[in-house]
């Protein structure tokens, strides 16, 4: 069973790297990490961060590979009081917090198809381990420094437990090629917190992980 897993930064990557043995290949002039997890075969990219680089990627590789399932793990922000630093959130669906054509009557978020989300593997899903919590993740081009910006995002998306700027142009992506995907993601920061920008740096590296560890824990399962 093949499974593809993107990353947006090189710290994310280099997480993986630190504890899978990985032979490198270059698959349509991108950089893959091949390893083996139990029954899988899985191929680790790095798409750098942003919608526009995460599903160009996403594109490319699932064309050549057709992975069964498309993961990304990374870190992100929490977008709510109850979500602590280190926890782990495993996308039951995704949306695009910055696509706006609201002005036309669409729902923030909603595109002209109508399709404002996109749902999560119920397989992978089932899979992840019981303290991994649940719900909808939103994406956008911008890191979330301020309370301004985090409650515009939650008028629209009050449900959103976390926000960071690649998982929904890989969902679509991937979903437009007819893969399952998941996005898993373990909390960094959040914009509730003083200092926001300190705190980032200070569990940027446990939060990256403990992702590591719970994605491994659920590739293990298939």
């Amino acid at each position: 069973m093949k499974v593809l897993l993107i990353v947006a930064m090189s710290s994310e990557l280099q997480g993986f790297l630190d504890v899978l043995e990985t032979e490198v290949e270059l698959i349509n002039g991108i950089k893959v990490y091949k390893s083996k997890v139990n029954n899988v075969d899985l191929y680790i990219a790095k798409s750098e961060v942003g919608k526009v680089n995460s599903a160009v990627l996403t594109t490319a590789l699932c064309l050549k590979l057709k992975p069964r399932y498309v993961i990304n793990a990374g870190i992100a922000g929490g977008l709510n009081p109850s979500i602590n630093l280190l926890d782990v959130i495993a996308s039951t669906k995704i949306a695009y917090h910055d696509f706006d054509l609201t002005a036309f009557g669409y729902k923030k978020g909603e595109m002209d198809d109508h399709t404002q989300f996109f749902k999560g593997s119920s397989k992978l899903l089932s899979l992840v381990d019981e303290d991994v919590k649940k719900g909808l993740i939103v994406s956008g081009d911008q890191f979330i420094s301020g309370v301004d910006k985090m409650n515009a995002i939650k008028k629209d998306f009050p449900k959103a437990l976390a926000c960071e700027m690649e998982g929904c142009s890989i969902a679509h992506a991937a979903t437009i090629l007819s893969r399952k995907f998941l996005v898993i993601r373990c909390i960094s920061d959040n914009v509730f917190l003083q200092n926001h920008t300190q705190v980032y740096a200070d569990y940027k590296v446990p939060a990256i992980e403990k992702v590591v560890k719970y994605t491994l824990s659920l590739l293990g399962k298939l």
